[in-house]
């Protein structure tokens, strides 16, 4: 089983992260806005997170996990938690990124297929 299915929502926190020059209306213009998803194990320890910034479309920026937790879904899981917030507070869900690794792309592909 996919380690993903194993965690609870309480595993993953998230924050809205304002630029620069702040963003109070949370309408992604005020530049470098963005939303991090977190995941941790039960006992707190950073598992991997992902940013996905306000304007225009939501694009991914960044996704890191920690090399023992990569592979069993939880870049998806966070990606799928991305998508639940943005529809809680009314923003931007994650998109796709034009630039991307390796690793990346084959998330990228998974997510959203041959877009």
């Amino acid at each position: 089983m996919a380690a993903h299915k194993n965690l609870s929502d309480a595993q993953f926190t998230y924050n809205f992260v304002p630029g620069p020059l702040g963003d109070e209306d949370n309408t992604g213009y005020a530049g470098s806005n963005s939303h991090k998803v977190t995941a941790t194990t039960t006992s707190g320890e950073y598992m991997g997170s992902m940013y996905w910034d306000t304007h225009p479309k939501g694009t991914i920026s960044k996704i890191w996990v920690e090399p023992q937790h990569r592979r069993k879904g939880l870049a998806t899981r966070m990606y799928n938690q991305g998508v639940a917030y943005a529809g809680t507070f009314g923003t931007s869900k994650p998109g796709k990124s034009d630039i991307m690794s390796t690793d990346g792309e084959a998330l990228s592909k998974s997510i959203f297929g041959d877009e």
